[in-house]
């Protein structure tokens, strides 16, 4: 049966579309026919494109033009494309067209300059998914599609025609935005792309290229931009007038992910409101570095590094890398060759851009990884197994280099001022001049950054005095409207009441209303109740355990029947009302509910989507958005509700403009005032002041540690009265459960003088007796304006309602606060994008070594198609995060605005007089004295403490005593139980209690042995590597992949993967062997190592950032260009346990600070001058910690290495030999399963066996014990 659309009838009809006289068909490798129009018929001509090596380097010709040049000699033959056609029938590939245009004389890139056509492949849906994809483009934007066709395999290509043919540069552009439309392939944009032809054959697929449907429609390049522009409005998306380069490839990055279509258009969505503004501030800062650094060079100024950087990013390929590699380019910024350092001719090398620059990859000789344009060099020079030189041999390779390039590197020479004689001294700008500077130009830097994202211009006068608050007026507003902070609408005063659900459909319904309107008992209860009632199911979730408590015992008190259960209740499964925190969500997967209620939504939605909290976070995500989108009616509710938080639910849900009604309130005014303290020991002044007139007061506070040191002094200054903490882990669970069950009958009966309670009951929880007088409130550093209003009116007399109390003083702790200049990338969401994205992709780009020496490369595919998964599922977590940034670094003009709203007065704390400041002095020494004393009650405790071998780690923590004891288990597992039972509590006040910056921490004790171990036993520290990557990469066994035949179980790595993966990083920064080793005992920033050491951090600061703890509004430890290379390395050596100290200055010339490790000899000299100088309270303290922490650092680091060492052979028993077999025979399985063949397919079936184990001990001579084996060699030896 013959086909339709197939076979020469398809061929001619096709080639009747086509407008011109010549058109270039392609088939085969690289073999070009060029067809000419003779009247009705096309005929066939050769592409004369043979010519020789030498000829295509005069010409400027690559090798891929004379690879190109194969073809066979049709000689105008009319039946041609009769030739054609069966020559498809017996050569795989099928034919191609490259749409050239008239102009071209030949088909490549450099030769097109015009083109009449716009064409787009889709290869990432079914068929059935395409034609839905073309058929709405043809539809929104009213362009008919002059030729369509099916590739003869899965992927259907469409294209449009232009009536005139237009620039390349323009037709590109269309095709790009054409691409993005319909979710296409990118590669189709560029100009001399090949695509298939209609009507051949697909040997190798066994089927035609079909045709499938033809017309004549032609378009205007205005029409056509009409068109894309209505598909863009459509979308929701933002029209480019631009794109370049930069800005293409994010796109399609974003176009080759394995997201589904909705993620996908998301994530070009947001690239698109970014938009090409974004790309060109990002040149504009890479020009001013280039003029900076000119600026240097014609001062006088001249820094070796900074020298070669930027000739690395002015060398063209022909001038940075040797000839002899023959390149063959693809794009603007990719290209194959030789590589002659292994003989290569099979195209093996490969050059890509990095920030710009040139950089040489080649698999075997640099294991991919990139060789700037000055590594190439040397190693083109020594060979590219030869280590980089350091120190003066860098330095001296460095000025060879720069000079081959015509680069002068100056003698440095002392500057002078005009007029100044040689022997006369300088003036110079004085250290602080200099540091006045340093800051107004980053302040100047950080304004300049945001202004942009806000696409304003910010003209701030710096000499000015209040700049900073001027910076702060004016970006303010411009901000909270950007970020969507809140919903849109009017605040209208009054309480919160109940919405009535939509008869017909589904409905979301918002509560965007302030503390104190009644949202819980107005609008939340009442239906659920009536849900209840008439036999349905709801699910409740809200951000704290004990506010699930505490609406468990509220909706039992309404209903007068225990209807309700918590998520941690035997019959959460069963009853009628269940309240659950997010970190539970997934113990509902499954299940039906008729309402989902979601009390302090922006919290909520925060917290589940950074899955941080409880041990399924990425499950419970899962689940929470299943439930939201199944259940009929969600009703969600907080105080300035963000219109991300509004969105981030519609999406979810699927819930329609339509659908969603939205109740915004404001509590009426009422009388209150506000008085701000700066000064904490000013504010604790007040509250002691309060005490003694007989007030009884209520103390919020943002920190756990400072409410109970407030309670201890204030329980020393008053004996005699009654004082209550409520807080997290601190307080008995039977105390803290009573409280929560009924917080108002709890405070009746208990009756406290003062009441302190910390961010455990932020949100829910109402009291609304009248216990206190006064309120005096603790803010945190990183606290935001919502949590320090939230735990600030949990006390409803603190609104000013019944008149209880008048007056809230609030004390603002400011030290370390995020501050608007220091992180002015917080507020743009992909910012923590890229954060995510870094932390997310870590474990995966550290397994894929494994993965290669495996074998088993597609093993990594579930992993990378979970992390995708996972990343998906939470779009909005970086906008989210950014309105955080915000609501902490403006929170006092938040709050400020809250206050003007509800009428309240505010006014600064008045002034101490004499007396006051001197008790104030007092009570400052005295609070030193309780700090010390809870420190070392802390220490003593932990001494004493026993752990239980049937908790562990991962037990939910419910009393003090289990936290202590989960403290102790962790020291246990670092330290070793022996080692610690021989400890007296100094040092356990020393290492653990003491939690000020001074102590470096146990973990960091650990990183510093895994650092020796890297350095003094590469060989041993490769299997630790191993073990974390097969650790990551074998994962659970899983049923539906084949796994529950290989049951496996590693062991516990021998200390955590990110410090594992963080001491790979460090161990390769340049001197830090040598700090280390104690080879260089001093160090400055003009020392090469030390210089090197700086470039290879920051260039490295990403991985290092992925790879520690995130405070605050820091993505990691940061490194950045801004510090000097001696602050880079330092800090690179304290993150690594090691002590660096300034010990003096150079004597003459610059004048530099001279660094070395601190040693022992350090702590007592400090410890000795303060007693010299009768120093006590906290400095002499913290100085006598120092010292023992001192003293007892090599028996610690001994235990730490024992420690390692021995949860190291932990992976040499017969058993986990065993296990180790079973998950490396699971992971090739999974590969097996992924590309469709046999594990005996893979090739060497003895890598990575066990059986294969080295057990040469020497590898393993960590201890002066000799050890029976090592950890098994996970790959091939």
């Amino acid at each position: 049966m013959k086909l339709s659309g197939v076979g020469l009838s398809a061929i001619k009809q096709s080639l009747s579309v086509i407008r011109g006289d010549r058109l270039w068909l392609k088939f085969g490798h690289g073999r070009f026919v060029l067809l000419r129009r003779d009247g009705d018929t096309w005929r066939a001509h050769h592409t004369r494109l043979e010519i020789s090596k030498v000829d295509c380097k005069k010409q400027g010709y690559g090798e891929k033009v004379r690879s190109q040049s194969r073809s066979i000699a049709f000689d105008g033959r009319a039946d041609g494309l009769a030739e054609l056609l069966r020559i498809s029938k017996i050569q795989n590939g099928g034919i191609f067209w490259v749409p050239a245009g008239n102009g071209a004389d030949l088909p490549l890139k450099d030769e097109i300059a015009q083109s009449d056509h716009i064409g787009c492949e889709i290869d990432n849906a079914t068929r059935s998914e395409q034609l839905e994809r073309y058929r709405w483009f043809e539809h929104i934007s009213g362009l008919e599609y002059g030729l369509q066709l099916s590739s003869g395999s899965k992927s259907i290509h469409s294209h449009l025609f232009l009536d005139q043919p237009a620039t390349i540069g323009e037709v590109v552009r269309l095709r790009r935005l054409f691409v993005l439309c319909l979710l296409g392939d990118p590669a189709v944009t560029r100009p001399h792309q090949p695509m298939r032809f209609p009507g051949f054959y697909r040997r190798e697929k066994g089927s035609y290229q079909a045709l499938l449907k033809t017309s004549s429609s032609r378009y205007s390049l205005a029409e056509v931009e009409r068109g894309l522009r209505a598909a863009f409005t459509a979308l929701g998306w933002t029209y480019p007038e631009n794109i370049s380069g930069e800005f293409w490839a994010d796109l399609q990055r974003a176009l080759k992910t394995d997201l589904p279509a909705a993620a996908q258009r998301a994530k070009i969505g947001e690239l698109l409101q970014r938009g090409e503004q974004f790309y060109i501030q990002q040149r504009d800062a890479r020009a001013q570095r280039q003029r900076q650094y000119a600026q240097k060079q014609l001062s006088g100024e001249f820094n070796l590094f900074e020298a070669v950087q930027q000739l690395e990013g002015r060398l063209s390929v022909a001038e940075a890398f040797n000839p002899a590699h023959d390149w063959n380019f693809s794009g603007n910024n990719h290209a194959r060759g030789h590589c002659q350092w292994h003989s290569s001719q099979s195209n093996s090398a490969w050059l890509s851009q990095k920030n710009g620059n040139w950089v040489y990859h080649c698999p075997t000789c640099t294991d991919d990884k990139p060789l700037g344009a000055f590594q190439y060099w040397l190693a083109d020079r020594r060979g590219p197994s030869t280590s980089m030189p350091t120190g003066a041999m860098w330095a001296a390779a460095a000025k060879e280099w720069l000079s081959l390039h015509g680069v002068a590197v100056p003698v440095r020479t002392a500057p002078t001022r005009p007029g100044q004689t040689t022997g006369e001294k300088s003036s110079q700008q004085t250290k602080k001049e200099w540091l006045q500077q340093q800051e107004i130009e980053r302040n100047h830097s950080a304004y300049a950054k945001v202004g942009a994202l806000l696409e304003i211009n910010l003209n701030l006068d710096t000499d000015h005095k209040d700049y900073k608050k001027q910076a702060r007026a004016a970006l303010y507003q411009p901000l909270k409207q950007k970020l969507k902070y809140e919903v849109r609408g009017p605040l209208v005063s009054g309480f919160a009441s109940e919405i009535k659900p939509a008869k017909e459909g589904r409905s979301l319904i918002a509560y965007n209303c302030s503390q104190g309107t009644g949202k819980s008992n107005n609008a939340l209860i009442p239906p659920a109740l009536r849900v209840a009632k008439d036999g349905g199911r709801v699910l409740i979730i809200v951000p704290t355990r004990g506010l699930a408590k505490e609406f468990k015992g509220r909706i039992n008190e309404r209903a007068g029947a225990e209807i309700a259960a918590t998520h941690l209740d035997s019959n959460a499964y069963s009853a009628a009302i269940v309240v659950s925190c997010p970190e539970s969500a997934y113990k509902f997967k499954g299940q039906t509910f008729n309402l989902i209620q979601v009390d302090e939504a922006n919290e909520v939605l925060h917290r589940i989507e950074s899955a941080e909290l409880g041990n399924a976070g990425p499950q419970s995500l899962a689940a929470f958005r299943k439930l939201l989108a199944t259940t009929p009616v969600v009703e969600i509710a907080t105080a300035a509700m963000s219109g991300w938080t509004l969105a981030a639910m519609q999406t979810i849900g699927g819930f329609t403009p339509d659908e969603t009604q939205v109740q915004s309130r404001s509590r009426p005014a009422t009388d209150m005032k506000i008085v701000k303290y700066s000064d904490f020991h000013h504010w604790l002044y007040k509250i002691i002041e309060a005490l003694r007139s007989g007030q009884r007061i209520a103390i919020p506070t943002g920190s756990r540690g400072k409410g109970r040191m407030i309670d201890r002094v204030l329980g020393a200054l008053f004996p005699d009265q009654n004082g209550l903490v409520i807080d997290g882990a601190s307080t008995l669970q039977n105390q803290r459960s009573q409280f929560l069950a009924d917080p108002d009958a709890f405070l009746a009966a208990a009756r406290p003088d003062w009441f302190i309670f910390t961010p455990v009951i932020n949100s829910g929880v109402s009291i609304e007796g009248q216990h206190f007088d006064i309120q005096f409130e603790y803010a945190s550093p990183n606290e935001g304006a919502q949590s320090i209003s939230q735990r600030g009116e949990r006390i409803r007399a603190a609104i000013g309602r019944d008149g209880t109390i008048v007056e809230r003083h609030i004390y603002f702790s400011d030290c370390g606060t995020p501050t608007l200049e220091a992180y002015p990338d917080a507020f743009d969401w992909q910012y923590w994008a890229n954060e995510l994205a870094d932390e997310s992709s870590a474990p995966v780009g550290a397994a894929a070594a494994l993965a290669k020496a495996l074998g088993a490369e597609k093993a990594l595919n579930p992993l990378k198609q979970e992390t995708e998964k996972f990343t998906a599922m939470r779009p909005h977590l970086p906008h989210l995060m950014a309105i955080k940034a915000f609501e902490i670094i403006f929170r006092k003009e938040l709050l400020a605005e809250d206050w003007a709203r509800y009428g309240w007065e505010v006014a600064p704390a008045p002034e101490l007089d004499l007396a006051q400041s001197k008790q104030r002095q007092q009570l400052q020494v005295f609070c030193e004295k309780v700090q010390i004393g809870l420190i070392e009650q802390q220490g003593r405790t932990l001494k004493k403490t026993r752990t239980r071998a049937s908790e562990s780690e991962r037990d939910e923590i419910s009393n003090p005593f289990q936290a202590t004891r989960a403290s102790k288990l962790n020291l246990e597992r670092l330290l070793g139980k022996d080692y610690l039972f021989q400890q007296d509590s100094q040092f356990f006040t020393a290492w653990s209690a003491d939690k000020s910056a001074n102590n470096p921490g146990i973990h960091s004790v650990v990183r510093s042995q895994l650092l020796s171990i890297a350095l003094s036993d590469p060989e041993c520290w490769q299997q630790i590597e191993r073990m974390k990557a097969l650790k990551f990469l074998a994962g659970k066994p899983e049923a539906n992949a084949g796994d529950e035949e290989l049951f496996w179980h590693l062991p516990a790595l021998p200390a955590a993967a990110r410090d594992i993966e963080l001491t790979s990083i460090i161990a390769r920064c340049p001197g830090i062997a040598e700090v280390v080793s104690r080879k260089l005992e001093h160090w400055t920033n003009a020392d090469p190592q030390i210089v090197a050491g700086g470039l290879y951090l920051t260039a490295h600061a990403e991985q290092i950032a992925a790879n520690t703890q995130r405070t605050g509004l820091k993505k990691g430890a940061k490194f950045s260009e801004q510090m000097a290379p001696t602050a880079l390395f330092n800090k690179a050596l304290e993150l690594m346990g090691y002590r660096p100290k300034k010990e003096k200055r150079e004597g003459s010339g610059a004048r530099l600070n001279i660094y070395r490790l601190k040693v022992t000899a350090d702590a007592v000299a400090v410890l000795q001058r303060l007693q010299q100088r009768g120093k006590d309270g906290m400095k002499l303290f913290r100085a006598e910690l120092e010292v023992v922490r001192a003293q007892s650092r090599h028996s610690i680091d001994a235990a730490a290495r024992h420690s390692i060492i021995k949860q190291a052979l932990d992976w040499v028993t017969d058993k986990s030999e065993l296990n180790v077999k079973k998950a490396i025979a699971a992971i090739r399985q999974r590969h097996a399963n992924s590309i469709d063949q046999e594990l005996t397919k893979l090739g060497d079936a003895s890598i990575l066996d066990a059986e294969k184990l080295l057990k040469s001990p020497n590898q393993m001579a960590l201890l002066s014990t000799k050890l029976a084996s090592l950890p098994p060699p996970l790959r091939n030896g």
